[in-house]
């Protein structure tokens, strides 16, 4: 019996042996539970992004059903999740990129200001950034952040991507100019 509760226990505790498998850290230093997205119940790729409005700091309304013709590209991330300088240099990096292109960039937050000024929020983002979108990102059915939302000239979801690892966001350019082409 002995042999089989160890062999249990080296298949349970194997895959947090993984690089791939390591928690993401918060500005806070809190570690994040690793997300398997495959477990994750989300809007299919290819489903036609419907009435969805949110409204930036700025004070700008979104409507993303009039953005057809552009590449969306959100950024969804939480007071919890891991946005932290990596992640916003590529993201600010993508932007800088693709600034005379027909891509169109968004940070989205369910959180309010105050909550992400307390960890550091947006400071360092050069896309429009918007907070309190919990309806929004409901519509959308983003529960796990942060994430990352494609969505094509047509208003379809091309990719949607779990973003707790480093590089995820740079990892989306071949896609942006892809679905630029089109």
């Amino acid at each position: 019996m002995k042999p089989f509760l160890f062999s249990s226990l080296l298949f349970l505790l194997l895959p947090l042996c993984s690089r791939a498998q390591q928690p993401a850290i918060t500005p806070r230093g809190m570690a994040l539970p690793v997300v398997n997205m495959e477990e994750v119940e989300t809007t299919p790729v290819g489903t036609r992004v419907g009435e969805v409005s949110v409204t930036d700091v700025s004070g700008r309304n979104w409507q993303l059903n009039r953005l057809r013709g552009k590449v969306v590209f959100l950024y969804c991330f939480a007071v919890d999740s891991a946005i932290n300088s990596n992640t916003a240099a590529e993201l600010n990096e993508l932007v800088e990129k693709f600034a005379d292109s027909a891509a169109v960039f968004l940070a989205l937050s369910p959180d309010r200001f105050s909550e992400m000024a307390q960890c550091g929020g947006n400071a360092f983002l050069k896309c429009p950034v918007a907070y309190q979108q919990s309806e929004a990102l409901e519509k959308l059915a983003i529960t796990t952040f942060p994430a990352v939302v494609v969505l094509n000239k047509k208003g379809r979801i091309a990719a949607w991507q779990d973003a707790t690892h480093s590089g995820i966001v740079k990892e989306q350019e071949a896609l942006l100019y892809k679905l630029l082409r089109k």
